[in-house]
């Protein structure tokens, strides 16, 4: 069988996109004016690293903030909330004993919630963590910093909710 081969293309050595410019202003996809991701596989490319970084030491601790949701105001940088991300697999009802499950997990068996808590304090913001079906059908939140919710939303009722976070709201 005749393959053609296929051009060599150069690959920037830190993101692996293909270009001949990586640096280009506009070389990065944009999708309703928001940079792409620059993969099209769904490969999760910081993981060998967060997984070799746990195993250094062992008085040496790592923790990730899943989000930080921010927003421009008046043309600076202000951050409006973390949020610690936690996806339910399958299609069943989730119970009230999964979540009770979850927020035990990140406020008593890890230090999560207390790491998240003291990054939103330290910007003024809220912690919450919010528990989504894989595919993003609903959403249940929980404001860790003031140790209130759950609330279940719906996607609208969700991307609302996200819409409406401000510096300083809440706290």
């Amino acid at each position: 069988m005749n393959q053609k081969a296929l051009p060599e293309v150069e690959e920037c050595p830190t993101c692996g996109r293909c270009s001949q410019n990586w640096g280009e202003e506009g070389s990065k996809a944009v999708l309703n004016g928001v940079k792409a991701r620059q993969h099209a596989s769904q490969q999760d490319r910081s993981l060998p690293y967060r997984d070799w970084r746990r195993t250094i030491g062992r008085s040496l601790y790592v923790n990730d903030i899943d989000q930080l949701e921010w927003r421009v105001i008046d043309g600076e940088i202000k951050p409006v909330a973390i949020i610690e991300l936690t996806r339910v697999n399958g299609n069943i009802s989730v119970p009230q004993s999964y979540l009770d499950s979850v927020l035990k997990r990140i406020t008593q068996r890890d230090p999560q919630s207390k790491i998240a808590c003291m990054v939103a304090d330290s910007l003024n913001v809220c912690a919450y963590v919010v528990v989504w079906r894989w595919d993003l059908s609903e959403f249940f939140v929980y404001n860790l910093t003031k140790e209130r919710g759950w609330k279940y939303w719906s996607p609208l009722q969700y991307e609302k909710w996200i819409g409406s976070l401000k510096h300083d709201h809440g706290r």
